[in-house]
Formats: C-alpha cells, structure tokens, sequence
C-alpha cells in the first residue's frame, strides 16, 4: 500500500529565511503591493530564488495577487503580491 504524504503549511517561525525577507518586503509595501521584479531589486536576490519562494508563500496563503499589475524593468507586465496577513 502506497502512503500518501500530507504537507502541511508552515507557521511564520518555520519560513526560510528568504522567504521571510520576502513576505516582509512585501508586507511593508502592502498598500501599493510588490512585484516579483520589485522584490528582486530590493532584496538584491535572483529571480529564481524570489519566483520560487513567492510561489510557496502564495501556495500557503502568506500573499496573494492582487489582480493588478506593473511593469518590470524589462517592460513586461507582472502580477502585484500582497501580504495576507500582516
């Protein structure tokens, strides 16, 4: 019989360290929300670093998109994050 494994969410004490400077960031810019471009700017980090850990906090509910967008510094539109729980 196979097992089915069960992941379960962790609390704000059990995130990575880039994912709590991540959630942070954007928690402090909550009103006008951040993107993953914006947060890489800032937080002097890659993008794939900041794109995985944005999908594990979103996938947890730590953010959220906000159904808007802006531009990053390559001219593309990018989806804005907000912090869930502040």
């Amino acid at each position: 019989m196979a097992q089915m494994m069960v992941k379960t969410i962790p609390s704000k004490s059990e995130l990575s360290k880039d994912e709590k400077r991540i959630l942070t960031f954007i928690a402090k810019w909550n009103l006008t929300g951040a993107t993953c471009d914006e947060c890489e700017v800032a937080l002097n980090m890659i993008h794939q670093t900041v794109s995985s850990r944005l999908t594990s906090l979103r996938r947890w509910g730590f953010v959220a998109y906000s159904g808007s967008f802006r531009l990053t510094r390559r001219g593309r539109q990018a989806n804005v994050y907000m912090a869930t729980e502040v």
